[in-house]
């Protein structure tokens, strides 16, 4: 396989990883999300708090799964969110985001 080939398997690998961590979260059937670490090949649980019958996953949990970045700026009313990469600003109180490859 050409370096390039690696390359942008891996950036859709981190693509799905991130997106099924958001967007498969809020429907989850259970109190947490497993997901398999391929780095260590262990399974790892994630807890999640049901607010308004929506089950969320918090940054901290995320965090320490994916050894990512989180940041808020109180000014600007964001937190900032980078994971495998990639980079998600999320604007408090309100369900906007905005996403980005670093």
């Amino acid at each position: 396989m050409r370096l390039f080939q690696i390359a942008e398997y891996m950036n859709w690998l981190k693509r799905s990883v991130i997106l099924c961590v958001f967007f498969l979260s809020p429907i989850a059937l259970s109190a947490a999300i497993t997901l398999y670490n391929t780095g260590t090949k262990q399974n790892v649980s994630l807890n999640t708090q049901t607010v308004d019958g929506i089950e969320y996953v918090s940054f901290h949990s995320l965090n320490q799964v994916f050894k990512s970045i989180i940041k808020e700026d109180r000014e600007e009313n964001r937190v900032y969110f980078n994971i495998l990469g990639e980079q998600i600003i999320f604007l408090i109180n309100t369900s906007l985001y905005t996403y980005k490859q670093t």
